[in-house]
């Protein structure tokens, strides 16, 4: 008769839960990281049009409360032309979407790759 003996169950339970507990937070961390080296892309000089740098320091990255999602973009009160420059610039024009669309075939993939599972992560 063979018989095998599995011990550390419920240390391993443990370290599931805590994995499970934490990984939320890792995405929505890796994901800030990814949006907030994208907006970086954006605000360059050879990606969005620069008269005095209002329209450019209006950029943002916020994390939602709630839940992994975040938000991102231009404008707002101290530059109210945003959405008129990045539709119509001759030579600049949609400087928000040309690079997200550009990122959008790889973000998630990093994103996946920075949240690799180990039982590091239990700590």
């Amino acid at each position: 008769m063979i018989t095998i003996k599995f011990t550390g169950q419920a240390e391993m339970n443990a370290k599931l839960r805590a994995i499970a507990k934490n990984y939320p937070l890792k995405v929505k961390k890796a994901l800030r990281k990814h949006l907030e080296l994208l907006m970086t892309k954006m605000k360059q000089p050879d990606n969005i049009p620069i008269d005095t740098g209002n329209m450019r320091d209006t950029g943002f990255v916020e994390s939602d409360e709630k839940g992994i999602g975040a938000t991102m973009g231009f404008g707002g009160p101290a530059a109210p032309y945003t959405l008129k420059v990045h539709e119509t610039h001759k030579t600049k024009s949609k400087f928000f979407e040309r690079p997200f669309l550009e990122a959008s075939g790889t973000i998630m993939r990093d994103v996946a790759e920075d949240c690799q599972l180990s039982t590091e992560d239990t700590k």
